[in-house]
């Protein structure tokens, strides 16, 4: 029997931690096994230098380490170039790596995110999950990220699953601090400040004292 496992689909790294890192921590903790599907990685063809280049490897290492991720996948599509590429481009790997792990949980970011990478990596993720693909699956859920899911034209994921992470907090800003150059200062809306914020309202929605919200897409008992 294959063991229980998550796989979080990021359209670039930082996104799995803003959205879900303290679900996946507790997860982790549970037993899970942890995949991180990253569609877009940065590469001198498109533009970036060296330098930019290994210091994101470097935080993909720190970050995959610090969780631990079991597996890594990284499609190396063009950053903020999703659309550039054809629908079966982009999902004939994907759908690989559903095939072969037959996750329990899937993680998407949120169909109302107003980034094209962010959609277009919500519909391979629905595409490549179908039921009759993989049996093993149990949930699908959107993410609440900042900075995306905030801006949209619906600045809600209308969550319907608020889950506590009061114990995994402290560690979930630990690897976000890995992430120094997609942070900010507040009012920039990936700021450690407006994490925490976001932590504590949904914290007093769940009752605890902090929390992440997600969407429930798809269930299955």
């Amino acid at each position: 029997m294959n063991k229980k496992s998550i796989l979080v689909f990021t359209p670039h790294p930082d996104d799995e931690t803003l959205g879900a890192g303290g679900f996946l921590l507790s997860k982790k903790k549970a037993g899970y096994d942890l995949i991180w599907l990253i569609m877009t990685h940065m590469k001198e063809e498109f533009g970036w230098t060296k330098d930019q280049i290994n210091r994101r490897e470097a935080e993909i290492q720190n970050v995959s380490r610090m969780y631990p991720f079991d597996y890594v996948y990284n499609l190396g599509f063009e950053p903020t170039g999703l659309d550039k590429y054809s629908f079966s481009e982009l999902i004939s790997p994907v759908l690989d790596i559903v095939k072969k792990h037959q996750p329990e949980i899937v993680l998407l970011p949120s169909a109302q995110d107003p980034h094209t990478d962010h959609k277009i990596t919500h519909q391979i993720g629905i595409s490549v999950t179908k039921k009759f693909r993989n049996l093993n699956i149990k949930s699908i859920l959107e993410m609440e990220i900042l900075s995306e899911t905030n801006f949209g034209e619906i600045d809600s994921i209308s969550a319907n699953l608020y889950v506590d992470i009061s114990d995994f907090f402290e560690r979930k800003v630990e690897i976000l601090k890995e992430y120094e150059g997609e942070l900010g200062e507040h009012p920039f809306p990936r700021s450690l400040d407006s994490v925490k914020a976001l932590a504590i309202l949904r914290g007093s929605q769940r009752g605890t004292m902090f929390a992440e919200a997600f969407r429930i897409l798809k269930s299955y008992e």
